[in-house]
């Protein structure tokens, strides 16, 4: 997956949310949906957000000890 901020800038161009000059916000947006829409919405986010979270703990995890190594192998390689 690639950055967020293209998705949520085509969501928000999408529903008429652009900067402030261009018409309605978000706010307008958001009080257009009903409570169980905005609920799914959030719930959706959330699975999202932790699906990256726990993909970047485990490649900080996986590349922690090769950037060990390779310090290591600059500090012996200068001897």
């Amino acid at each position: 997956m690639g950055s967020p901020l293209p998705v949520t800038s085509q969501l928000l161009e999408a529903n008429g949310s652009g900067n402030a000059g261009d018409g309605p916000g978000p706010e307008s947006w958001l009080l257009e949906k009903s409570r169980e829409e905005l609920s799914g919405l959030l719930s959706k986010a959330e699975g999202i957000i932790k699906s990256r979270e726990e993909r970047t703990s485990f490649h900080a995890t996986s590349f922690s000890p090769l950037v060990h190594c390779s310090i290591w192998l600059k500090t012996i390689g200068g001897r």
